[in-house]
């Protein structure tokens, strides 16, 4: 093309799909997300970012169509630029819950969304499919942050929960990261399990040494603002 991008233009992208609007961050800092390189390769790009600085590193909102698992090639600026010390990267959070206490952690999502952190959960995210197992795998390798959701109804009986927990323990000892990005949650009081290594060497480190986090009674507004602060801590 012949021109030179900055280092730092981002692109926020609002995907638009069947299942309603979905915002990631896409563009040079890309984040994973695989729609970026159609803003980087296109002359429209670069011209819209000359229209509204030169110089400046900022960001830029767009619209793009999504058919199925496929990005389409129609997109349209939907917003104005961003200079990038004011933007804020979009963080992916999964919460695994069981069955029984979805009214309290979807008062969580709204919480979490009201502070601009994208929340994936089930209910919201998955069609009547047959590779709805696969795609809350996929959630769970791709999140930046695991909240693990338990009360006593989570105790004394068989739950999918407990499937995601084993594939957040198998990311965790894989990647060899460490456990910042999983936050235990108590919507109740009750025990934190301890059966789980999510330890990368052999010193085992059980969910239950993690610090938790109480979003139930008098620690509703307390919990949900540390949960924010340990989500966002890091791009401030």
């Amino acid at each position: 093309m012949g021109k030179v991008i900055r280092r730092d233009y981002c692109v926020l992208a609002r995907y638009r799909t069947d299942a309603g609007t979905n915002v990631v961050i896409g563009g040079l800092r890309a984040y994973g997300q695989a729609a970026s390189c159609q803003f980087l390769d296109s002359e429209r790009f670069y011209k819209q970012a000359d229209k509204y600085s030169s110089h400046d590193e900022f960001q830029l909102v767009v619209e793009v169509p999504v058919v199925g698992r496929e990005y389409g090639h129609g997109w349209q600026i939907v917003d104005g630029a961003t200079p990038l010390e004011h933007a804020r990267p979009v963080k992916r959070v999964f919460i695994s819950y069981v069955r029984e206490n979805l009214r309290a952690v979807q008062k969580l999502s709204e919480a979490l969304k009201d502070a601009k952190i994208e929340v994936w959960i089930d209910r919201d995210r998955i069609k009547v499919t047959n590779q709805w197992k696969a795609r809350i795998k996929e959630a769970i390798d791709d999140c930046d942050y695991f909240l693990a959701c338990f009360s006593h109804q989570y105790h004394g009986r068989d739950n999918f929960m407990d499937q995601e927990l084993t594939w957040m323990a198998q990311r965790s000892r894989s990647r060899g990261s460490t456990t910042d990005w999983i936050v235990p949650v108590r919507l109740s009081k009750c025990k934190i399990p301890a059966h789980l290594n999510l330890g990368p060497t052999r010193r085992k480190i059980g969910m239950n040494d993690l610090q938790r986090v109480d979003v139930f009674g008098q620690n509703w507004e307390r919990g949900i603002q540390e949960i924010v602060e340990r989500i966002l801590d890091e791009v401030d």
